[in-house]
């Protein structure tokens, strides 16, 4: 009877050793899966940044004794679910631009986000990697993974830890130094020293080694040097701005739906004259001395000589300096088919000459150029043939350039261009080397115009004009951000979002600007590849201790 029993009970056994055994793996998953609902949340919320300072931990306690493979894997997971939720809007965006069903939208979004999740399969791997073959401390390793990483993967929509912080004001300041890679570091510095004393605490809380206490004691120098930094010029920073004159700028949110093709009138108004100058001469009329239009539908300016002059008439009639987005369609003499399209930026001064052009250099992959595949080719006719009409074929535009206002020198930028760092730095830097040195009496004024109708989530419109706050910060300049559906903003170069308007309301508002004379950009703008030197530096060192390292286990 008792041998009957205990062969009846082999069955359970088996059963509870095998489910014992997937519990490492369960728990590992577990622990991901929570840092990845960490990044997401401070992503789709910005009231919620302090989640990012240890988001990291429970992901570095899945992989602490992960093989390689198990590391990226895991890192995997983690992209996966944090992509996908924080970047739902991919698949709206299928739906809107192309038409497609939910079922085939979020097929593609699925791949999309699958391959912005080996951002974190590779940080993963590369982080135990290091770890196994090198004998440099992970509060070296960790961060410099992290903000390499992030900055190397190239990405359609730019992902960064930085711009989940545009509510932490100190956090921010440093970045007019070194740029958006340096604080990505400090959160990953953040991380990883709360993770090694946890885990030291609930393993050995009473065996830390010499050599992790001096590390310790550095990483936590450089995070209070940090913050105390930024407390110090956040502080010095707000007394410049309140000391500034302020420029009365109206902004212009059009609200209207996405469309490439041909002009189209609204019911009232006509090519000429349309909404937007109806509402430029309301706002001029209480003060507005410069006028910016959200980049929206073309408005047929650049090509229809009879618009040019009813704009430009129109614009010396209310007297006030008009910028707005234009589509350019550059004819072949030979053809008469469309040789060149660019999407332009245009500037009427108060009397309705024009300053100046600036045509998009940054484009959006697959919506305004298809990558890596030349006309003519099958690739090109297959990508052609399924985005269809969306694909704009724009021609990307070849320099800077800076308009002149009575009372500010202007950067322009339009859409994407606001989410690239180190491009909108070099335009900065750019606006006082191709002016005259006696004319850079006047402050710096960044304006970006863009169209977030495409994606139609508030959250993806939030996450655009947020990276605008950090080309503020990065750049010491006021910067005005004015979207189709909005929200639209006012950046101080501290960070404070100075004005917001509501998502998706068509209306104008005429917001107050501050211009100080202090400067005409930061230390970044002039250097803003400075600290990816710095990271490169550091990972040739790496490699020749990795070297070493392999070589060492060669012989033993």
């Amino acid at each position: 009877m008792a041998k009957v029993l205990f062969m009846s009970s082999r069955p359970f056994l088996t059963s509870w050793r095998f489910c014992a055994s997937l519990w490492p793996l369960a728990q590992s998953l577990l622990l991901v899966m929570v840092s990845a609902g960490l990044l997401s949340l401070a992503l789709l919320d910005h009231e919620r940044f302090y989640l990012v300072w240890f988001a990291f931990i429970p992901i570095l306690y899945a992989i602490e004794k992960a093989s390689m493979m198990m590391a990226y894997s895991l890192g995997v997971i983690a992209g996966m679910v944090m992509f996908a939720s924080s970047t739902y809007w991919a698949a709206d965006f299928l739906v809107i631009a192309k038409g497609q069903t939910r079922l085939v939208s979020y097929l593609w979004a699925s791949l999309y986000w699958f391959y912005c999740a080996q951002l974190f399969g590779l940080l993963c791997w590369l982080f135990t990697l290091l770890k196994c073959y090198t004998r440099v401390h992970e509060f070296i390793l960790f961060p410099l993974v992290v903000a390499s990483s992030i900055a190397a993967f190239p990405q359609l929509f730019l992902f960064d830890l930085a711009q989940t912080q545009v509510s932490f004001l100190i956090a921010l300041q440093g970045i007019a130094f070194f740029g958006v890679s340096a604080l990505d570091a400090i959160i990953a510095l953040t991380n990883i020293v709360l993770f090694r004393l946890i885990y030291q605490w609930t393993t050995k809380p009473f065996s830390i080694k010499q050599r992790d206490r001096r590390a310790m004691l550095v990483a936590v120098s450089v995070l209070v040097f940090w913050f105390g930094f930024g407390i110090f010029q956040r502080q010095e920073w707000a007394e410049i701005v309140s000391g500034s004159e302020m420029m009365k700028v109206g902004l212009v949110q059009a609200n209207e739906s996405p469309n490439l093709g041909h002009v189209q009138v609204m019911p009232g108004f006509g090519k000429v004259y349309p909404p937007e100058m109806d509402m430029t001469t309301r706002l001029g009329t209480i003060g507005a001395e410069l006028v910016i239009w959200s980049e929206a539908r073309p408005k047929g300016y650049l090509d229809d000589r009879q618009v040019q002059r009813a704009y430009q008439q129109e614009v010396a009639n209310i007297g006030v300096s008009v910028l707005f987005q234009d589509l350019n369609n550059v004819i072949s003499p030979t053809n008469g088919l469309v040789e060149n399209r660019y999407n332009t930026a245009v500037m009427l001064n108060h009397a309705g000459k024009e300053v100046g052009h600036y045509q998009k250099i940054k484009r959006i992959p697959f919506g305004e150029y298809i990558p890596f595949a030349d006309k003519g080719t099958w690739v090109y006719a297959w990508f052609k043939s399924y985005f269809g009409g969306f694909s704009s074929e724009l021609t990307a535009g070849y320099h800077f350039n800076v308009f002149s206002h009575a009372r500010a020198d202007i950067v322009p930028l339009i859409c994407y261009e606001t989410t690239f760092s180190t491009f909108v730095a070099k335009g900065v830097a750019n606006a006082n080397n191709i002016l005259d040195p006696k004319e850079m009496n006047k402050p710096l004024l960044l304006v970006a115009m863009s169209n977030d109708a495409w994606f139609g989530s508030v959250h993806q419109s939030h996450q655009h004009i947020l990276a605008s706050v950090l080309r503020a910060v990065e750049n010491r300049t006021p910067l005005v951000h004015v979207v189709n559906n909005g929200p639209s903003i006012v950046v101080s170069p501290t960070g404070q979002i100075m004005f917001t308007s509501d998502f998706r309301q068509a209306g104008g508002y005429v917001a107050e600007v501050p211009l100080y004379h202090h400067s005409r950009g930061s230390f970044f703008s002039r250097y803003p590849s400075l600290f990816y030197h710095c990271l490169l530096f550091i990972w040739g060192i790496l490699l020749l201790v990795f070297i070493r390292g392999l070589r060492q286990r060669e012989v033993t």
